[in-house]
């Protein structure tokens, strides 16, 4: 999925975090956004990145009360 990088500039105190900045983006164009963040920075510290990152997940069982 390729994105379209915009400059835009405003003010620090607008109060914008990363979540409102990307709220009109659906959720795999926000993955996508994070995967290419993620691979910049791999290259900027000469580390190397998995093509494809490993989902792991744990169920655990709640306490009854």
């Amino acid at each position: 999925m390729k994105l379209q990088r915009i400059l835009s500039v405003g003010n620090m105190n607008d109060g914008l975090n990363g979540a409102r900045l990307t709220e009109h983006m659906t959720g795999d164009q926000r993955v996508s956004l994070l995967e290419d963040i993620r691979r910049e920075v791999a290259k900027v510290r000469n580390n190397e990145y998995p093509k494809r990152l490993r989902r792991v997940l744990e169920v655990t069982a709640q306490k009854k009360r």
